[in-house]
């Protein structure tokens, strides 16, 4: 973490296994120098799985924010993750053994109103891990993709809070209205309705990955219900038939080629957080000025998503 002096949370939650399995490093993404080191006190250098979890957010009308704001946030959310990824691709490659996760957001698949930069920072994420699984097919490497949608932390409580009380410079009066009497209580709304817990969202993580190591797959956004098509044995989809002996059907490796890198794996509906948040908008509470907290979000944006390399087993 990036501030030692905050790591009580964390060594409480640890419980007994910190000094164990679990130690807490100095590490600030945004820093090669602290990549450098962080990356130099593990034993052997050897890291078989990173978890890219750094983030910030931004909220609020674009006119208002400064190109060096812009800057900061792709700093933190973008360039902090292809630093680390940086840092352990070499020696994964290497050893031909590696697997990356990356906590990116449902807005790094569809922009929301009034999250114009952040949500250009996940996409930009996204493109990234895209394009790298599939070249890290080849060397047993895999990369993951979680894609949270409202999560209860403080992150994002003090967030809110602070916008609440900013002065948007440079913004029509039009703008800042909607921005503060509509879009912000509809975000609050949707974050005490729909928010998900943290440990929600590990559990969604590990059940997508059981589902992905048991045969569970699909292509990308096929259907709305976690995939259950691909063949177990075939991790990577990337056999094919051959005769074998006595005309029996054998199969062997058929090599790397270009597919879709990634799988979209919904997560199970939360059905009766979604009745409840219906049954708000058909009695009108959950209207504001003609339009649901659901909409500001944009179809789905409620729920965790994953992504899987389909080389993953």
């Amino acid at each position: 973490m990036r501030d030692l002096r905050k790591k009580e949370k964390l060594e409480e939650a640890a419980g007994s296994a910190l000094g164990k399995t679990l130690s807490i490093q100095r590490l600030d993404v945004c820093s090669d120098s602290s990549v450098e080191e962080c990356m130099g006190s593990i034993p052997g250098g050897r890291v078989d799985v990173l978890v890219n979890n750094a983030g910030v957010g931004h909220i609020g009308p674009v006119e208002s924010i400064s190109v060096e704001e812009m800057k900061r946030i792709f700093e933190t959310n973008f360039f902090g993750a292809v630093r680390m990824i940086k840092a352990v691709l070499p020696d994964m490659k290497r050893r031909q053994s590696g697997h990356i996760v990356v906590i990116s957001s449902v807005m790094g698949l569809q922009g929301i109103i009034f999250n114009d930069v952040y949500a250009a920072s996940k996409f930009a994420v996204e493109g990234f891990c895209e394009s790298l699984a599939v070249q890290l097919l080849q060397f047993n490497v895999f990369v993951s993709m979680v894609e949270p949608g409202p999560v209860n932390t403080e992150f994002e409580l003090k967030l809110m809070e602070e916008v609440s009380r900013s002065e948007f410079p440079g913004t029509d009066p039009a703008t800042v209205r909607y921005f503060k009497d509509v879009y912000l209580p509809a975000s609050h709304e949707i974050f005490t309705t729909l928010g998900q817990s943290p440990t929600t969202v590990a559990e969604v993580w590990a059940w997508q990955e059981l589902k992905a190591a048991f045969g569970g797959c699909s292509q990308p956004h096929a259907s709305p219900e976690p995939p259950n098509s691909l063949l177990a044995g075939d991790r990577g989809g990337d056999r094919k038939p051959e005769e074998g002996a006595g005309g029996g059907a054998a199969t062997r490796p058929a090599g790397i080629r270009h597919r879709p890198p990634l799988l979209r794996l919904p997560p199970r509906p939360r059905r009766q957080e979604r009745a409840a948040a219906r049954h708000r908008r058909e009695e009108g509470d959950g209207a504001l000025h003609g339009q649901s907290p659901q909409g500001l979000l944009g179809e789905g944006g409620g729920h965790t998503q994953m992504s899987l390399c389909l080389g993953r087993g």
